[in-house]
Order: structure tokens, then C-alpha cells, then sequence
């Protein structure tokens, strides 16, 4: 099946995760609270991820937002895939800088689930970016791939 994802024993790792250099790209550890059903990200951009020169290029803030929130409705629903992921973008990030991502799932409809973050600076001084984004829940069942 051609639509399938792979399978066995591969070794695999987050593209966030994908360089063997420290410090370079996506630097960044995530923490859900219980109590307050948020995921807080502190994340601290390298330098692979320069767009405009000396600033953190808004793909990969779109990715590190896409990956909080996302990580946050899986912490309630499970497998979630993203259908919508919407972004202001209010300030530029600096590279080097760190900056916390906070997100938390506003409610759940049947499959859908609705979220909002926001990227700060870590004094809570500057509002970076915005975002909402819709998920959607996976009906995921096993399937036998043994006749592939």
C-alpha cells in the first residue's frame, strides 16, 4: 500500500530532532500541566534556522507552534493530525534567544480539537507570535500488512 506509513524496525527521530550538532536548529523541551491542561515549549532557535538576517524564520516558528499544540491535544485526545494551523506573526524571534512556547486545547467537538498558543519572550516582556490550530482526531486500528 503506497499511502501506508513505514514499518519494522527503522530508527526514527523527530525532524525537529534531525541534526547531530547541538545547539544549531531546534533546541527546545516540552512540559504539560496537569492542573491547567497547558503544554508550555521553552525553545531556543539556532543558527540553521535564520530567515531574515539575526531572526528565527517563521517556518520554524510555525513548526515549533504546530508541535506544542499539537503535542497538548495529544496529551488529552491521543493521535491527532493538524488541519489548521493559523499564525500572527507580531514580533521577529532572535536567534539564540529563548522564548516560551504556551499552548492548551480551548474544547473538543466530537473530533476536532481546538487550540491556541502564543510565543513570548522568556521575561514575558514581548508577545512574538499568535496561533490557533484545529486537529483532528485519528481513528487508528491496526492493519496487517502481511499481504503488502
Amino acid at each position: 500500500m503506497a499511502d501506508a506509513p513505514p514499518r519494522g524496525s527503522r530508527v526514527t527521530r523527530l525532524f525537529t530532532r534531525n541534526l547531530d550538532q547541538d545547539g544549531v536548529g531546534f533546541e527546545y523541551s516540552m512540559f504539560y500541566n496537569v492542573a491547567e491542561k497547558r503544554m508550555i515549549c521553552i525553545f531556543q532557535p539556532g543558527d540553521y534556522l535564520e530567515g531574515p538576517p539575526g531572526y528565527t524564520h517563521g517556518g520554524c516558528i510555525a513548526t515549533i507552534l504546530d508541535s506544542t499544540l499539537g503535542a497538548g491535544a495529544m496529551y488529552i485526545c491521543g493521535k491527532v493530525m493538524t488541519a489548521n494551523l493559523n499564525i500572527n506573526y507580531l514580533n521577529p524571534v532572535p536567534l539564540g534567544s529563548t522564548v516560551i512556547v504556551d499552548c492548551h486545547v480551548e474544547k473538543v467537538e466530537g473530533r476536532k480539537v481546538y487550540t491556541r498558543g502564543q510565543v513570548r519572550s522568556h521575561d514575558d516582556q514581548i508577545l512574538h507570535t499568535e496561533a490557533t490550530g484545529l486537529f483532528i482526531k485519528l481513528n487508528m486500528r491496526e492493519v496487517d500488512h502481511s499481504t503488502d
